[in-house]
């Protein structure tokens, strides 16, 4: 009888309905607030590429954190000096190449609450303010990357003693 029911309750639900629900459940099931071990995932196919959006989904995510509490202190409200700063530190915090994208997505969702919400203007002021930003290099990103990996190898000391 159960099952009649849900059926009759998903016919009433129409197919948007329903795959509105599908695509909530989903995004709920994605959602994932802690790396997963990537030693047991290495032969899974297609487990790599997931990592990796993952990975870069936290990092956005906790820089966006870090950076909103720091224009907390500041009035922050149309001022380029400020879009400037966050612009730097987007291109020191993300080296990877080819990161352009994710870069300005982060500086907008920064950004957007203190502009109005209007991303267009934010991708303008981005366009002119562009040649004042400190372009990350391969000598940078190179060291970014071993100071990364010396942190990282200090803290797995660490928690070992």
């Amino acid at each position: 009888m159960s099952i009649n029911l849900q059926i009759k309750n998903s016919l009433v639900l129409g197919d948007d309905d329903l795959l509105q629900q599908s695509m909530n459940n989903t995004e709920q099931a994605t959602k994932i607030t802690h790396l997963p071990s990537k030693a047991l995932g290495k032969d899974l196919k297609g487990f790599d590429e997931k990592y990796k959006q993952i990975k870069l989904q936290k990092k956005s995510e906790d820089f966006i954190t870090e950076i909103e509490r720091i224009l907390k202190l500041f009035d922050c409200k149309l001022n380029s000096d400020i879009l400037l700063f966050v612009l730097n530190a987007v291109e020191q915090y993300f080296y990877k190449p080819k990161s352009g994208e994710i870069k300005e997505q982060v500086v907008i969702s920064i950004m957007k609450k203190y502009y109005n919400d209007d991303e267009e203007l934010i991708k303008h002021i981005i366009k002119l303010v562009l040649p004042l930003i400190k372009k990350s290099t391969l000598t940078h990103r190179i060291l970014s990357k071993a100071t990364h990996f010396f942190l990282l190898m200090a803290s797995v000391i660490l928690q070992k003693k």
